[in-house]
């Protein structure tokens, strides 16, 4: 049996969110809004009982309207149920649209990016501090625990006053609740308050500690690479280090170059810069060239775009310096000799997005705009601490780490459908950037600033209407 709940949706008997627990082995899809707003323990205790009597509960968010989504969010996580969706308009839910949800298997990691981190993360705040328990009388083992799990304790945090504040504001939930969860909260807080004082003085060696292992990492990382590639030449010379190129220093005739460093792995990264490449192409009809600095390249990474190594450059440089020939490429050693001859091949924009995990940047000057990839809190730490002046307005990540910077939101669950079911997708070519996609990216608005449109703001900040003209042909 098909049912909802606070929605009219053909083909499903709807019923009040009280009439719910009686419910067995069917899918029943939820709507929270403002009507919602004063039920929590109502919602809460259904939802509960819908999920141990096996149904399958798809939960739609109404924008940002609903007050009581985390609570109700945090509970089907805490089962291991992701059938959690944003909607911008709940009017255009119909049939077709709950098919298509029932026919995915949402991940966690989907909860992550476009839910938040801490819903994802509520279902191991047990596991965590009873481990940090157990490690209370042993500080060398407890401040290494705190540093795996930096980014997860504050997350954890964040849920403890989220919780907190939720519960004060509904004297209702309070007293149902309290109860059950009265003496477990009250273990957590103590565990906690424990806990704090070493954290405290912990985390700034902690911090320390992280930069200096990532460093280390990385240079290990890119030493062994080097000794590698030196064995497979036969012991001939190999370079196991580069300067960073500066342009003020250089003649070229390229109008810019947009210079995205990862920090780290961010979700749909490569895609929207794949479609902010396009977005040159089409609106300014310029020549652009997409330069991907990778060492760890495994096979079929970035299919069917093509590998070069400084050697099998300097083979066949025309074929590479042709503005018609070889768009996109993936480089896999940091060589200023092609960055060098790409600035002065008649290019106007040159996208370069580093990926090597080296500190040192490839290319900077007048004409480079450098944007800055983080993934998590934890990278947006570590590069504030590797450059502590570096201004938000130049850094691109998930909404949630902080308000000024450059959040790429969620997409619209029907647009990746439309994505993942092209031709072209369906037949390994994810290079080949689907017109939908583009499109979409290309309207994208910034959560963290008024919702300011994103590639707007950065064909601003390189004044491409200016460098480039409006109507080239």
């Amino acid at each position: 049996m098909n049912y909802s709940i606070n929605i009219d949706i053909d083909g499903y008997n709807k019923i009040e969110i009280k009439d719910a627990s009686r419910i067995a082995d069917s899918n029943v899809v939820i709507v929270l809004n403002n009507s919602t707003n004063n039920r929590l323990f109502d919602y809460y205790s259904s939802v509960k009982d819908m999920i141990l009597n096996r149904n399958r509960v798809i939960l739609l968010i109404d924008s940002f309207t609903s007050n009581i989504d985390k609570q109700i969010s945090m509970l089907m996580v805490s089962y291991g149920k992701y059938d959690i969706y944003r909607v911008d308009n709940i009017a255009n839910i119909d049939s077709a649209y709950i098919n298509k949800l029932l026919d995915r298997e949402p991940t966690r990691e989907e909860i992550e990016q476009f839910i938040g981190c801490d819903v994802s993360m509520y279902d191991k705040i047990n596991a965590l501090l009873a481990e940090m328990c157990s490690l209370c009388n042993n500080t060398n083992e407890l401040a290494e625990f705190i540093a795996k799990n930096s980014e997860l304790l504050e997350n954890t945090v964040n849920i403890l006053d989220y919780l907190k504040l939720s519960f004060d504001n509904s004297a209702v939930a309070v007293s149902k609740v309290k109860e059950k969860l009265g003496k477990e909260l009250d273990s957590m807080t103590t565990n906690y308050q424990l806990t704090d004082s070493k954290l405290k003085e912990a985390n700034s060696n902690v911090n320390k500690l992280t930069l200096q292992l990532d460093s280390l990492k990385n240079e290990a990382s890119e030493y062994r690479k080097e000794l590698e590639k030196h064995n497979n030449l036969g012991g001939a010379p190999t370079i196991l280090s580069y300067s960073t190129l500066n342009t003020n220093s250089l003649s070229y005739n390229t109008k810019a170059v947009l210079y995205f460093k990862e920090i780290g792995k961010l979700r749909y990264a490569n895609t929207f810069i794949t479609c902010l490449y396009n977005l040159l192409k089409i609106k300014f009809k310029a020549t652009v060239k997409l330069l991907i600095y990778d060492s760890i390249v495994g096979l079929g990474n970035y299919k069917p775009i093509t590998y070069t190594d400084k050697r099998q450059y300097n083979e066949r440089k025309g074929s590479f310096t042709d503005v018609n020939k070889n768009e996109k490429l993936v480089i896999t050693e940091p060589s200023s000799d092609i960055l060098s001859d790409m600035l002065n091949a008649g290019i106007d924009v040159i996208i370069v997005y580093d990926k090597m995990g080296v500190t040192k940047d490839l290319i900077n000057g007048a004409i480079v705009y450098k944007y800055n990839i983080v993934g998590s809190m934890n990278d947006y730490r570590t590069l504030k601490n590797i450059e502590s002046n570096i201004s938000d307005d130049y850094i691109i990540g998930p909404p949630y780490i902080s308000n000024g910077i450059i959040g790429i939101p969620e997409l619209n669950p029907s647009i990746m459908d439309k994505v993942r079911n092209s031709p072209t997708y369906k037949s390994g070519n994810k290079n080949d950037t689907n017109p939908t996609l583009i499109a979409s990216y290309a309207q994208l608005k910034n959560p963290c600033r008024n919702g300011e449109g994103i590639v707007d703001s950065i064909f601003s900040r390189i004044n491409a209407s200016s460098i480039l003209g409006n109507d080239r042909r």
